[in-house]
């Protein structure tokens, strides 16, 4: 007879999520010990990912029965915000995204991939939103995930790129406000960023859009020139950059 673990196993090797129903008692799980939890909490979350992506409404069961048998574990909660998060054009996904992260962020302060991927999302909530208020809460969650930065095993999250962020941030943020104290901010965040490595055209074309917005609150065609030789320099980095080419003749 297999044990819960082969079966559990079993279906995460199969990805046979339908197997999980009899799991999902409390009467069932509350006997199992605290790796077989840890794992079926964690095929719960995948089952909640598969079922967002065909739009059922289940695969918010699924995460809450993942969060009850984990007991709102941290990382269970960052993967749930990390699959919400994800539908970048969906205001209830974005906004359960941030709720699960900040549950996270409660338990787990150090959690750094936490802290950057919420300013993600308050700042995707900001542009759908239209609201600065989200931008500012963002700049906190950069502000503390670069105090957690040597916790951050995980490559796709480092300085430099959480810096180009930040900016990114900033500059939106800007674009609404209409202050240049918030360009300035923004540009000193993308120099740090350049001198870490930076040099990809998408964040040459972030920084000159920046650049040039500045320019043009400030009425100073030095920002301008500033702007162009980042526009230059992603179409050196790649010249088939389409957004490059474009905002050079703009």
């Amino acid at each position: 007879m297999s044990s819960i673990r082969d079966t559990l196993s079993d279906i995460l090797d199969s990805q046979a999520f339908h197997k999980l129903e009899p799991f999902k008692k409390s009467t069932v799980w509350s006997k199992f010990d605290g790796d077989e939890r840890k794992l079926l909490a964690r095929l719960l979350v995948m089952q909640g990912a598969s079922q967002l992506a065909e739009g059922k409404q289940e695969a918010l069961e699924s995460f809450a029965t993942a969060n009850q048998i984990s007991s709102n574990d941290p990382e269970v909660l960052f993967q749930q915000g990390a699959i919400l998060s994800s539908y970048r054009g969906n205001i209830r996904c974005l906004t359960l995204a941030s709720q699960a992260l900040n549950q996270a962020l409660a338990q787990a302060p150090s959690l750094g991939k936490g802290w950057v991927l919420r300013a993600q999302v308050l700042i995707d909530i900001a542009l759908f939103e239209h609201d600065p208020s989200y931008f500012a809460e963002a700049c906190t969650c950069f502000e503390q995930a670069l105090l957690f930065i040597d916790n951050l095993a995980d490559p796709s999250f480092t300085r430099e790129g959480i810096l180009w962020q930040w900016g990114f941030c900033l500059a939106s943020l800007g674009r609404i406000s209409g202050e240049p104290i918030d360009f300035f901010q923004a540009i000193d965040k993308y120099k740090q960023a350049y001198v870490l490595g930076c040099h990809d055209e998408k964040f040459y074309n972030d920084f000159g859009n920046s650049l040039a917005d500045l320019g043009s609150i400030l009425d100073k065609e030095e920002y301008f020139k500033e702007a162009l030789a980042m526009f230059n320099r992603a179409v050196r980095q790649n010249p088939d950059d389409f957004e490059g080419w474009f905002n050079q003749a703009c």
